[in-house]
């Protein structure tokens, strides 16, 4: 009667240990997600900053070319604004790598918005303006819609674990309370 009494307590403790590292193994997959999640949206960002600053430095090249206006230093300041952005893009990417989709598209949109900046600091504004109207603006919306699928994925992913993880810490609870 003992004998079945401590094996049965033997088999909760067990499943209780089971059910904890289950919540554990969740609770890192989780957090991997919740990374994934910061990276899209600092990747979305980024991407709307380095298009703001490539579209503005495109407009003081045109600026200068056009009517003789003295742009240099905010064409400097755009560009460098420009750089920054692209390069926070390829960071947040560079965690983003396992999902092509969105990696291909945001390089191509760096590319177009690189592009962009050479021309518009050599002072060549037609290209750095059709580029900006053309490809570079192409290139954004698909990189954001990319991203954007990216971000809602993870945060459905992170929604769904967080439900089931919840119910698995209502039975380990109930488990522990009831030995």
């Amino acid at each position: 009667r003992f004998g079945a009494l401590a094996v049965g307590i033997g088999v909760a403790v067990i499943l209780v240990f089971a059910l904890v590292f289950s919540i554990a193994f969740g609770s890192q997959g989780v957090a991997r997600e919740a990374e994934g999640l910061h990276n899209a949206d600092e990747a979305l960002r980024a991407i709307g900053t380095a298009r703001f600053q490539t579209g503005l430095a495109a407009h003081l090249a045109s600026l200068s070319d056009q009517f003789g206006v003295d742009t240099d230093d905010a064409l400097t300041i755009a560009v460098g604004e420009a750089v920054v952005a692209i390069n926070d893009v390829e960071a947040a990417l560079q965690e983003l790598d396992d999902h092509p989709a969105v990696g291909d598209t945001s390089r191509w949109f760096v590319g177009s918005a690189t592009l962009v900046l050479e021309a518009a600091a050599a002072g060549d504004s037609e290209t750095a303006a059709a580029t900006a109207a053309g490809s570079l603006e192409e290139r954004y919306r698909t990189a954001v819609s990319a991203l954007v699928a990216e971000r809602n994925d993870r945060a459905a992913t992170i929604a769904a674990s967080s439900d089931v993880m919840g119910r698995v810490g209502d039975i380990a609870r109930f488990l522990v309370a009831f030995l």
